[in-house]
């Protein structure tokens, strides 16, 4: 078993709008979440465990793999999309994708809806941040701090492209640089452009269970909740939702 077993996929299904008429069957024919996405499956398998460190896994994409689209507050687990190995082969980097970027509020005239992270879950564990991408500890379901991880795991998050980072919620963003400046083998033309994403630094350590990815969620929350706004957006969007052009919708 390697760290790279943790990849597997993540499915979405596309929600049915307006049944029955012209609109409801153009979204039926999207691939992707509409609305409000409250339930995500997971993505990574919590069970596996690195054997021995310096493994080299390759494994097959996921051509079948559905971004979601996240309006409101959702609890999402996202799906790795590059992994890479450092430090001898003991510390494991991997940028997961949690959504699409949507577009602007108030049927599309407003401003440009952004994404907060509010909380991130390990093995369902509610992870706590001594600053704002590394982790001091957990607080397990019992509500026990454990802080045998302290600074074995760092999580980055980003809001729509590579240079436009987020803090968990009451942490300053301070000096977070660009995705590109922590992921590596990347640089500036890793752009993630229209994407919600997170990369999360990994130390390895048995003792600390530090030894897989293990089940990584993210409580995110999109500024993006009036539910004509969400509508909107996914009955004209061209890159996820149903493309229709707006003049169709107010004709109608």
């Amino acid at each position: 078993m390697s760290w790279i077993d943790d990849i597997v996929s993540l499915g979405s299904s596309a929600l049915n709008f307006l049944g029955g008429n012209t609109i409801g069957s153009a979204l039926a024919r999207t691939a992707v979440t509409g609305l409000v996405l409250n339930q995500v499956a997971k993505s990574i398998n919590k069970d596996n465990q690195v054997e021995e460190k310096g493994t080299r896994v390759q494994v097959d994409p996921d051509p079948d793999y559905r971004i979601p689209v996240v309006y409101g507050e959702a609890v999402v687990s996202g799906a790795v999309v590059d992994a890479q190995l450092t430090n001898g082969n003991t510390t494991m980097y991997y940028c997961l994708v949690l959504s699409e970027k949507t577009g602007r509020v108030a049927l599309g005239a407003g401003g440009q809806s952004t994404f907060n992270i509010l909380d991130v879950y390990w093995n369902d564990n509610r992870l706590v941040f001594g600053s704002n991408t590394t982790v001091s500890g957990y607080v397990d379901k019992s509500n026990n701090f454990c802080e045998d991880i302290a600074g074995k795991i760092s999580v980055y998050f980003y809001d729509g492209n590579s240079t436009t980072p987020r803090a968990p919620s009451g942490y300053p963003v301070g000096s977070i640089g660009p995705a590109y400046n922590y992921m590596p083998n990347w640089t500036v033309n890793h752009n993630m452009t229209n994407l919600v994403f997170a990369i999360v630094r990994m130390d390895y350590d048995a003792e600390a269970k530090t030894t897989s990815l293990g089940n990584f969620r993210f409580k995110i929350r999109n500024s993006m909740s009036q539910p004509g706004d969400c509508l909107y957006d996914y009955m004209t969007n061209t890159r996820y939702g149903a493309g229709i052009d707006p003049a169709e919708i107010y004709a109608s």
